[in-house]
């Protein structure tokens, strides 16, 4: 499973260059296919680590009970097939299993 914690911290890898002004995360590669998990994924970490995700090529499925998250950021993703919204909250198990199913 590639959980967020995962991409997050390969996210925070800098290319440093010109005073690290640039993220580099475009060379990493998963499976073609592949689905991620993003937990919170309507707040506004979590919405652009979405729409990162997205325009490498891969799958998102968000879980996130829109408790601080924006339904704004949710909605400018649900046009793009690659993309699923469960509304849940991370501490209901059953929210859990149904978002995890068949994450990679």
């Amino acid at each position: 499973m590639i959980s967020t914690a995962n991409v997050g911290i390969a996210v925070a890898f800098w290319k440093c260059n010109n005073n690290c002004k640039y993220m580099a995360y475009k060379h990493l590669k998963f499976p073609q296919g592949s689905l991620f998990l993003v937990t919170g994924g309507a707040g506004f970490i979590g919405s652009n680590l979405c729409e990162a995700i997205l325009n490498l090529g891969y799958k998102v499925r968000c879980l996130d009970d829109l408790s601080t998250g924006k339904q704004a950021n949710v909605d400018m993703l649900l046009s793009n097939p690659d993309y699923e919204f469960i509304y849940g909250d991370i501490k209901n198990l059953d929210s859990c299993m149904v978002a995890c199913k068949g994450v990679d």
